[in-house]
């Protein structure tokens, strides 16, 4: 998958994200929730804020956030915050529900 920031656009000074197949930068957030790994449950916690628990095999033991979003150009895909030792990595998965 191809990165998602734009690295030729900005809005004010903010960073924009592309869809991350056919780097549009227009999106509406679709719902955010927490992903758990029921595998590692007692390090699994769904974050304040988040009413959605979204179950999936990461194979992580920590939670991660999610939020996914609907592009205008028929994509779907999540932005995903997973931890792991301290450190945040940030990438995107495709959502199963892309209109394309």
């Amino acid at each position: 998958m191809k990165p998602f920031v734009s690295e030729g656009f900005s809005y004010g000074d903010k960073i924009v994200i592309q869809c991350p197949f056919c780097d549009l930068d227009y999106h509406k957030i679709i719902r955010v929730g927490t992903e758990l790994d029921n595998e590692y449950g007692d390090e699994a916690e769904i974050y304040k804020g988040t009413s959605l628990v979204i179950e999936r095999n990461t194979g992580e033991r920590r939670s991660a956030l999610r939020i996914d979003l609907q592009g205008e150009c028929g994509h779907s895909w999540s932005l995903i915050l997973q931890q792991h030792k301290g450190v945040i990595a940030i990438f995107a998965r495709e959502l199963k529900t892309s209109r394309k």
